[in-house]
């Protein structure tokens, strides 16, 4: 769908605007009116002043901000961040100690590491302005530059649409490639559709300056090793998801813990033992595999004389009002470059329409604690550096087209070049599914579509736990052996139900085809 589709969807469907770039941000230096499309005079609008600059920020109004500001000096916190080293949960007092550390280096970045949540920060030290996000970019953010002027935002389309931009033809020829739909919807290295723009790599800061862009690693500083000794590391992951899933029911009013069987899941739900009645539970069935999640996750909750309800969601289309338009609403808030499933859109209209719930728990971004290359393609042994043709086979299954091969090379050659994976971790392949799978995949879909219906938050993302896990060897990771140790330690009886339930599609035989693959084709 193009822009002008769009504006005559949404002069069709007023009632649908404010689901256009839900929960996004537009950061830029030129003013635009908020008045027409996009913003349809619902967003909120801020003027940021420095002696020699002026910046405006454009905030959907179902997404929280704070601006604090000193003479040329401020941080904005967009999204929601709490801090389980410190016991803090409210964004006013995260925010004014950054500012008073924004010229302390040091401080302030060990500030931003111990952050937990989905926010991007735009500040300045009164000299340039500066970009980070999360831990794992669950909140996406693209940034560039188009005609002298700045653009920052949670949606590619949302600067396209500003700037009337043209996605690439790469991108064009990429997303029509017969298996681009494969392994997810995302786009190689730190690329946006558009070639000005670039994704927001986590664990960087962006430096704009008047005459140029730097991209700096904040976050880790000194190389991951794996430690013998990681009982104590164990430890303290308990506790970082206790303090955590604790500061999420003071946070807010109707926390709900969406609920499975599997591994992730059941290790967040014992970190909530002791303030159980602060949350609700729920699971959803939107399709035949999901019933047996559902069913695992009602006896779990029931064991404990728990509260669960699994919200049944009809697989007809046809029973869900406005679907063609959600999904090319859906579509367009990723960037335009993929199908979204149908099930998936039906879960986003049901959800969209019950008020149960104002923050949904999920327990993704664990898996980076899981070994996931490893078990997924039944490997251990990778090559000791990142190469380009390595990356390209874990991104995506290419064939058959020599050409679109050759580019996605390219891309990734140049995207191990800029962020040096080697010299940070001593398995290279665990920080790339950190800082490229996550925020390219898991981050679109939680920014793109599942915010579609309510605000989403995730105990796991943060950037000292996660790297307590990889520095755990990654034998015991695969096993799920530090998992289960996590919830022995929060609360045991969950590991004396059945085990965990796993993903029915990641079968032994589908994970030895794909390892066949990869080992092939990385070699060409």
């Amino acid at each position: 769908m193009d822009k002008k589709s769009m504006i005559n969807l949404l002069n069709n469907k007023t009632s649908l605007r404010t689901k256009l770039f839900c929960r996004g941000f537009l950061f830029t230096d030129k003013l635009l009116d908020s008045n027409g499309y996009p913003f349809y005079n619902l967003w909120n609008y801020e003027t940021i002043n420095q002696s020699n600059k002026k910046y405006f920020l454009y905030i959907h109004p179902n997404l929280n901000y704070i601006i604090k500001k000193i003479n040329d000096r401020f941080v904005i916190l967009i999204g929601h961040a709490y801090n389980p080293f410190d016991n803090v949960y409210k964004e006013q007092e995260i925010v004014d100690k950054l500012l008073d550390f924004i010229n302390e280096e040091n401080e302030f970045f060990s500030n931003i590491n111990k952050l937990t949540g989905v926010f991007t920060i735009i500040y300045s030290n009164g000299k340039d302005l500066r970009l980070l996000n999360d831990a794992t970019g669950m909140q996406i953010t693209f940034y560039g530059k188009h005609k002298e002027n700045l653009y920052i935002s949670t949606h590619s389309k949302l600067i396209g649409d500003i700037c009337d931009l043209e996605i690439d033809d790469y991108i064009k020829r990429l997303v029509n490639y017969r298996f681009y739909s494969l392994f997810g919807n995302q786009l190689p290295g730190d690329l946006s559709p558009y070639s000005n723009f670039k994704r927001l790599v986590p664990n960087h800061y962006i430096v704009f300056s008047k005459q140029r862009l730097d991209i700096v690693r904040f976050y880790p500083m000194n190389k991951i090793k794996i430690l013998d000794e990681y009982e104590e590391l164990i430890y303290r992951i308990e506790n970082i998801l206790k303090t955590s899933l604790k500061l999420i029911s003071q946070k807010w009013r109707k926390p709900a813990i969406s609920m499975t069987g599997g591994c992730d899941s059941k290790t967040t739900f014992a970190c909530a033992n002791g303030i159980y009645d602060k949350f609700s539970y729920f699971s959803y069935v939107s399709s035949k595999e999901e019933e047996i999640d559902a069913i695992a996750a009602h006896d779990i909750c029931s064991f404990f004389n728990l509260s669960h309800k699994i919200h049944k969601i009809s697989d007809n289309n046809s029973d869900f009002c406005d679907f063609q338009d959600v999904k090319n609403i859906l579509e367009y808030n990723s960037g335009c470059i993929g199908t979204n499933n149908e099930n998936d859109i039906r879960k986003r209209i049901y959800f969209d329409q019950i008020d149960e719930f104002d923050v949904e728990v999920k327990s993704w971004v664990s898996e980076i604690g899981r070994a996931y290359y490893s078990k997924r393609f039944l490997k251990n042994n990778f090559p000791k550096k990142p190469n380009s043709k390595f990356c390209r086979c874990l991104y995506k299954v290419f064939f058959n087209d020599r050409k679109l091969i050759k580019e996605t090379d390219k891309i990734f050659d140049d995207y191990i070049k800029k962020y040096k994976l080697e010299n940070f971790c001593d398995e290279w392949w665990e920080l790339f599914f950190w800082e490229f799978r996550m925020s390219s995949w898991n981050g679109l879909v939680i920014t793109g579509e599942h915010r579609y219906s309510f605000d989403i938050t995730i105990p796991y993302n943060n950037r000292i736990l996660l790297n307590y896990f990889l520095s755990i060897p990654s034998e015991l990771r695969q096993k799920d052996l530090v998992h289960k140790k996590i919830r022995e330690l929060a609360n045991d009886e969950v590991n004396r139900l059945q085990g965990d339930v796993v993903n029915k599609r990641h079968t032994k035989n589908r994970a030895r085809c794909e390892r066949i693959y990869l080992e092939v084709y990385s070699k060409f």
